[in-house]
């Protein structure tokens, strides 16, 4: 018998997630693991992350543990040391299963089991069901060519199954903080105003989104009908976590927070009379806020939210980001949010399609406007998204291009910029460059691309990455040189 039944592998993360969420809890690997648990299998998460976690490491883990399977979760930033790790492990262990789920196995499971041959299952979306359907079929060595929302392979051919019904009853699942041995591995913080760092527990209130986002995928993963648990088991999971672990300070992780306003309402007013009091922060979105509501929040504990304004333009909000908000609602938002004294943090994008410079600079002199603190992202292309579609039609992304094969064509500085394709229209990748650095020069909290340097310049593949490098330095030294000359 194997000492676990599963091991989880978790590549090195992204540049990216690791400055800004850094040690967050893998909540979805640990919704597994307890439901595998319920149902009688045992997992392990292997961390590449993790200080001494290297190659070797694992493979004395697969040794010791004799597991039935590995499963990879990965999105599509670090697909690229997943299929790396794949391919050393299929070498090494030829009669271990490997299964692989997370957001770029389910957006792009044709691609990925069409040119990753490594890879034996793909569990695509929501996994709790799927993977321990399929665990009982490998510990029972029996055929599970007919589970619902797998990709695999039958005689070498793709085969991708139907879907797997969502989980209506999200109650039913057990809190990831009850699986203490994982989460104490992964000390999470909040910030304070006041530079103080105090431990934070992450929660999702639900799952799916009925949104259009054209650059997300998030209502692709877990669909767009919108799964909400039930403010009582919400209130049981907070009292859970502040009794056994001592934290009052709370990261709501839903896209949407205030998707449904009224149960929002219900959900705030009992954290108010049957809870101690928590600080918290949340993603919402403008277009269904109010005064009153976000007061209730600030009533309720709330210390920031953040939102997504993506562009300056409201043409490309409408139209291209499909975002469904009115810009004109943003003075009064910031406005409400700076009486209340509730911090906020805005996204924006750089480089949409068919964004000229001139409504780029109206997106960069917004930000400089509304000051505080905000983010500012260059366009990726995803997987299954619109901005997929529409980088095909235009000929951004080659009729020859898949997910599966590291192309330099279409990635720029890896260790800077990350591992998926940027959107490269009508805007170079010298004014992309000057944008970043003036956003920077703005006073705004920045993802330190200086500090990546010596990273990327260590990973250069080839004289492309040579001179976007070149090119980022010519674009630092002109926003600099405006700024100190004018």
């Amino acid at each position: 018998m194997p000492n676990k039944d599963i091991i989880f592998i978790i590549p090195t993360p992204d540049v990216f997630m690791k400055e800004t969420l850094g040690s967050i809890p893998p909540i979805g690997l640990i919704y597994l693991h307890n439901e595998l648990k319920r149902h009688g299998f045992s997992s392990v998460i292997f961390d590449c992350s993790k200080p001494g976690n290297t190659y070797e490491a694992l493979k004395r883990r697969i040794h010791e543990d004799r597991p039935l399977c590995a499963g990879f979760s990965f999105g599509t930033e670090t697909r690229f040391d997943a299929f790396g790790l794949a391919r050393r492990l299929r070498r090494d262990f030829p009669t271990l299963q490997l299964l692989a789920g997370g957001p770029h196995p389910t957006l792009a499971d044709m691609d990925t089991i069409l040119h990753v041959p490594e890879l034996d299952v793909l569990i695509r979306g929501e996994g709790e069901r799927t993977l321990v359907a399929l665990m009982q079929r490998l510990r029972d060595d029996l055929p599970f060519d007919d589970l619902h929302g797998i990709t695999f392979r039958r005689h070498g051919q793709p085969v991708r199954n139907p879907d797997c019904a969502p989980i209506a009853d999200l109650d039913a699942l057990d809190s990831p903080y009850t699986a203490r041995e994982i989460i104490h591995q992964y000390p999470y913080f909040f910030q304070d105003r006041d530079g103080q760092r105090h431990p934070m527990a992450v929660i999702f209130t639900g799952r799916g989104c009925p949104f259009k986002c054209s650059f997300c995928g998030t209502a692709l993963f877990w669909g767009r009908r919108s799964r909400m648990r039930s403010n009582d088991n919400i209130i049981a999971e907070i009292k859970f976590i502040i009794d056994n672990y001592g934290i009052h300070h709370f990261y709501f992780l839903d896209d949407t927070f205030n998707l449904n306003v009224k149960k929002l309402r219900d959900l705030l007013e009992r954290i108010i009379t049957e809870l101690p009091p928590i600080t918290w922060l949340a993603g919402v979105r403008i277009d269904n806020m109010t005064f009153d509501l976000f007061e209730l929040m600030k009533r309720a504990g709330c210390a920031k939210v953040t939102y997504g304004i993506e562009s300056a333009t409201q043409e490309l909000v409408d139209e291209l980001i499909q975002k469904q908000i009115d810009l004109n609602k943003v003075p009064l938002i910031e406005a409400w949010l700076k009486t209340l004294n509730i911090d906020r943090r805005c996204f924006f994008i750089i480089g949409l399609p068919n964004e000229t410079e001139a409504q780029a600079e109206n997106t960069i002199r917004m930000i400089e406007k509304l000051g505080g603190d905000t983010t500012l992202s260059i366009l990726r292309i995803y997987p299954g998204t619109r901005i997929e579609e529409i980088a095909r039609e235009k000929g951004i992304l080659r009729p020859e291009f898949n997910w599966s094969q590291f192309d330099l064509s279409h990635t720029y500085l890896r260790k800077i910029i990350g591992s998926s394709p940027i959107y490269i229209e009508n805007l170079s990748w010298y004014q992309i460059s000057c944008y970043l650095f003036k956003w920077a020069n703005s006073g705004q909290s920045f993802f330190s691309i200086w500090k990546q340097i010596p990273k990327a310049v260590i990973d250069i593949r080839s004289f492309g990455d040579i001179k976007k490098l070149f090119i980022m330095g010519l674009a630092f030294i002109r926003v600099k040189g405006r700024r100190l000359f004018g």
